[in-house]
């Protein structure tokens, strides 16, 4: 995911000087500096990476990166392993900004959206405009089934399945504090077997043939979705009269609240149904973060 990440970095305006060389802590690389734009920002940015593993973040990795990156005057993570809130918090408070695997993938996925519509169009319409969807698409797995299996550790016999999830494609009027307002569009994917939100990215291929699992229990409540829904679309970007040249996230763009427009879809997400050659024991995994969300 190296490459998203650099996609990300770029569709937020940060482009990077790779010249610049940093010591990087063990399980860290150092991707380069942004410069310091005169009339924009007076500090350099210098930009870390966590690539993926299962471990989440510890709080001596953080110690250890907030230690090498001392001399920086200004610092950005964006990690593919799991960061606990702790650990968010521990480097938040010495200055980073911290990007999750959540929020590359929703950067990805709301530059996806916006190819094709033109600058003019985007200024003009404040409403913004609803991702077209159609129901029962399929969602592209995250995490592919070999890594799922070194991760679970259980040998057996596997068969793809779909889970039924919600796509809720959503727009809105995004509002800084100083009255910009931009439009905002975006796809969030409610997935009841593991709890969790998703930002879409991309879409899977259909086959009509593979068994589907619906979920026959309670789907999140409203104002939880809503919340969801309003993270993804809250947006961080420089204000336009500063021109296109960004040295990095400079103003929140908020959701206006009485703007936003939802539209609800079933969709698919990828899963395997894992069934263990000692135990015969059954396992329903999910390709999206690779839980086990059923087993008998």
């Amino acid at each position: 995911m190296g490459d998203a990440v650099l996609r990300a970095l770029e569709s937020e305006g940060i482009v990077l000087d790779t010249s610049v060389d940093a010591v990087a802590p063990v399980g860290f690389s150092f991707l380069g500096e942004c410069k310091s734009t005169p009339g924009v920002s007076r500090k350099s940015l210098s930009v870390w990476h966590a690539p993926y593993t299962h471990l989440p973040l510890t709080r001596q990795d953080a110690e250890r990166l907030v230690i090498h990156s001392s001399s920086h005057s200004r610092s950005l993570l964006a990690s593919e392993r799991p960061i606990p809130e702790a650990v968010r918090e521990l480097l938040e408070g010495n200055g980073y900004e911290v990007w999750d695997r959540e929020e590359i993938i929703r950067i990805l996925g709301k530059a996806q959206l916006s190819i094709g519509v033109s600058p003019d169009e985007g200024e003009d319409d404040d409403e913004g405009s609803h991702p077209l969807l159609e129901s029962d698409f399929v969602l592209a797995r995250r995490i592919d089934l070999r890594t799922i299996l070194e991760t679970l550790r259980i040998e057996g016999i596997t068969r793809p399945i779909l889970l039924e999830v919600r796509a809720w494609a959503t727009s809105a009027t995004l509002v800084a504090d100083h009255g910009e307002r931009m439009a905002g569009s975006a796809v969030v994917i409610e997935n009841p077997w593991t709890g969790l939100f998703h930002s879409m990215t991309e879409r899977g291929r259909t086959n009509i043939l593979m068994e589907r699992m619906e979920w026959a229990g309670e789907w999140s409540e409203e104002d939880i979705t809503r919340n969801e829904i309003t993270s993804r679309l809250d947006k961080r970007a420089s204000p336009s009269e500063r021109g296109s040249s960004r040295a990095s996230l400079l103003q929140w763009y908020r959701t206006d609240q009485d703007s936003l427009k939802t539209s609800i879809f079933r969709a698919w997400a990828p899963g395997w149904v894992l069934t263990a050659s000692d135990t015969g024991k059954t396992y329903t995994v999910e390709g999206l973060t690779g839980k086990i969300v059923h087993q008998n």
